[in-house]
């Protein structure tokens, strides 16, 4: 597959996802997703298939807000790195394994792109406010206890999630 057949492919999804200029607030999220889920990253792992390249993240549900529970479960990202090549797609969450996130799915694939994977440390759902800003607020856990929720992060107590969702 030519590069431009590759990026024209993955062109559908990424349009579907509202620009980082509009993000998408809670109840949208909500209403898009059949499934939000709080789980633990284990595995990552890049395909390729006949619409390009696409990292599969293989999560430990730890609690299932909507939809039906599986105590493990695949979700498919868009770009990934596989054979040398390496595809990036704007606005694609990037998952790291032993991360814990809060997930709004619908099918397999994250609402919205990176506005529908949230990064869980204790009580907060963080998620990046603007583009360019990290997919998660910070590269190294420790610098958790330094961040707050400044423009270019948005945090959501997950006691508010479970509650839009009720």
């Amino acid at each position: 597959m030519s590069f431009f057949a590759l990026a024209l492919a993955l062109s559908a999804p990424v349009a579907e996802a509202a620009s980082y200029q509009d993000l998408l607030p809670m109840d949208r999220l909500v209403e898009r997703a059949d499934r939000v889920i709080r789980g633990d990253i284990l595995t990552t792992r890049s395909v390729m298939t006949d619409n390009g390249i696409f990292t599969i993240a293989t999560i430990a549900v730890q609690e299932t807000l909507r939809g039906p529970h599986e105590a493990i479960t695949e979700i498919r990202i868009p770009g990934g790195k596989l054979n040398g090549l390496e595809l990036q797609v704007n606005g694609a969450p990037r998952v790291i394994a032993g991360d814990q996130m809060l997930l709004f799915l619908k099918n397999d694939a994250i609402v919205g792109l990176s506005q529908g994977a949230m990064l869980v440390a204790g009580d907060l759902a963080w998620r990046p406010g603007r583009l360019g800003a990290f997919s998660a607020p910070m590269p190294y856990r420790e610098w958790l206890s330094q961040l707050e929720p400044n423009g270019d992060y948005e945090a959501w107590n997950l006691e508010d999630v479970r509650s839009a969702l009720r």
